[in-house]
């Protein structure tokens, strides 16, 4: 087991299966910043296209990943 600060709560993580645990004031916490998260970061998703006959094909995968909640950005690699 490997303890580790993330987002000001302490998590401890099994280094065999990688399973996350904390206590729950902790996941508490971790549900208040990522509600916060989301009121402050506000719309950022785009409305699916309709498909229309002669649509160009999607742009290619960017290497570069942008987070998607603020447990992605605290536990994404």
């Amino acid at each position: 087991m490997a303890e580790r600060k993330r987002g000001g709560v302490t998590v401890v993580q099994c280094t065999s299966c990688e399973g996350l645990f904390l206590r729950r004031i902790d996941l508490g916490i971790l549900i208040e910043q990522e509600n916060d998260w989301h009121i402050s970061s506000g719309p950022s998703t785009q409305p699916i296209p309709r498909i229309v006959p002669g649509m160009s094909a999607p742009p290619e995968y960017s290497a570069t990943r942008q987070a998607r909640s603020y447990l992605d950005e605290l536990f994404g690699s």
